[in-house]
């Protein structure tokens, strides 16, 4: 599993790099397991709903319904 920091690194460089709608959606989705990993949830949370919205413009239906059903557990 990717660690915190790593991931970190990864959305730091899509987010300064033009990275296609899924290429980001799936950064956000390692950061988000990594952050529930250490205990951060709300970041996971707004992370998770990020991916979603990019995983909806690429129409990754799988990757919508992942985001959703993280997003739900978080708010629970």
């Amino acid at each position: 599993m990717t660690g915190l920091r790593e991931a970190q690194m990864v959305l730091e460089y899509y987010r300064s790099s033009p990275p296609t709608a899924l290429e980001m959606a799936n950064a956000l989705r390692v950061a988000a397991l990594a952050e529930v990993a250490a205990g951060e949830r709300d970041s996971a949370r707004k992370h998770w709903s990020e991916a979603r919205v990019l995983y909806v413009d690429a129409g990754i239906a799988d990757g919508v319904l992942e985001a959703d059903r993280h997003v739900a557990l978080l708010c629970a």
